[in-house]
């Protein structure tokens, strides 16, 4: 999964779409449409994607993330989630 023209997110497809570790990767999900959502209200993901000809400081998702924090203001490194899910995000692999 790509944001912002950085991977935030690899795994098996399955992995991804069943178990998203990325909040972009959740939102994306939340997204789309179903059956259900025929003539109903979609989810959007709020805010603006970064200007891409200025230089991203920190996680690229953080002004559109509900979890975003502090830790947030540097670029995360991707983190296993699982042998075969990484993701890019300070929460990956830590305990709620």
């Amino acid at each position: 999964v790509l944001y912002a023209g950085r991977v935030v997110e690899v795994g098996r497809t399955p992995d991804v779409l069943n178990d998203p570790q990325h909040p972009y990767t959740e939102a994306l999900i939340r997204s789309t449409p179903t059956a259900e959502h025929v003539g109903g209200v979609l989810h959007t993901i709020a805010g603006s994607v970064p200007d891409g000809r200025s230089e991203i400081q920190g996680c690229a998702f953080a002004e559109r993330c509900d979890h975003a924090g502090e830790a947030c203001t540097v670029q995360p490194e991707m983190r296993a989630s699982d042998d075969d899910h990484f993701a890019a995000c300070v929460r990956v692999g830590v305990s709620s």
